[in-house]
C-alpha cells in the first residue's frame, strides 16, 4: 500500500500545483487526516489552507504539529463529521470566502463514507465554490471480479476489523454522476497509479483521481 499511497499523493500534489498556478488562493483539505501539504508545499505560500476533519482526528494532529511552521500563508482548522454536519456552514464559520476561487482536495476519503454523505459533501463544496474553483477527488472502485471473491472478502473484512468499513466504493459512472450533479464539470479522470508514475496497479485497490471545475 505504501507505493500506492505515494503515487496517489504525487498525483494529487500535481493537480494542486496546477490549480494554485491558475490563481486559486484557498485550499480546502476535506478529511485532512495526517495530510502535511500545508507544512511541506512552498507553492502554498500565498494560500489559506482550511483543514476539515473529524474533531478527534484533528485534536491528535494539532498536538503533533504545535512546533512546526507551515509553508502555507495560514492554516485554519474546521471540525466536521461528514455524516452528520453541514460542510458549508462549518467553512463559513471558519472564514472561508465563497466568492473567491477555491481548490478542494478530497484524497482517500470517499471509500469510507456513505453515498449520501459523499453527495452532501459535494453539494456543500459546490455551494462555496466560485466559478473556476477546482475539485480534486479520489475514489475507489469495487474489487474487480478477476481478483476473486477471497480478495474482495480480504479487503472488506481487513478494513472493517480496524474500524474503517468500505461504504463508498463506486464505479466511474456513479462518481461522475455525483460530481456533475453538484455543479462541477469533470476535466480529468485516470488511475492513481498512472498519474503518480507507479508502474502497476495495486493488487486489491483500484483507485482513480478526478479533477473537476466549477463552471
Amino acid at each position: 500500500m505504501v507505493e500506492h499511497m505515494r503515487a496517489r499523493t504525487l498525483a494529487a500534489d500535481r493537480a494542486i500545483v496546477e490549480a494554485i498556478e491558475d490563481g486559486s488562493r484557498q485550499l480546502v483539505v476535506l478529511g485532512a487526516g495526517l495530510c502535511a501539504r500545508a507544512w511541506r508545499m512552498p507553492v502554498l505560500a500565498e494560500t489559506i489552507v482550511y483543514e476539515v476533519d473529524h474533531p478527534s482526528t484533528q485534536r491528535y494532529k494539532r498536538s503533533r504539529l504545535a512546533e512546526l511552521e507551515p509553508k502555507a500563508r495560514e492554516v485554519r482548522f474546521a471540525s466536521v463529521d461528514f455524516e452528520a454536519e453541514d460542510l458549508s456552514l462549518t467553512l463559513a464559520n471558519a472564514g472561508h470566502d465563497a466568492s473567491a476561487g477555491t481548490t478542494w482536495i478530497w484524497e482517500g476519503v470517499t471509500p469510507y463514507l456513505t453515498p449520501l454523505a459523499i453527495a452532501r459533501t459535494l453539494e456543500g463544496a459546490s455551494a462555496r465554490s466560485a466559478a473556476g474553483s477546482t475539485l480534486i477527488m479520489t475514489y475507489a472502485m469495487p474489487v474487480a471480479r478477476s481478483r476473486g471473491r477471497f480478495a474482495e472478502w480480504l479487503l472488506h473484512e481487513g478494513l472493517r476489523a480496524i474500524g474503517e468499513p468500505l461504504e463508498g466504493l463506486m464505479g466511474a459512472r456513479a462518481a461522475h454522476r455525483l460530481v456533475e450533479a453538484s455543479g462541477f464539470e469533470i476535466t480529468k479522470d485516470a488511475r492513481v497509479d498512472v498519474l503518480g508514475g507507479k508502474r502497476r496497479a495495486h493488487a486489491l485497490v483500484a483507485e482513480r483521481l478526478l479533477v473537476a471545475v466549477r463552471r
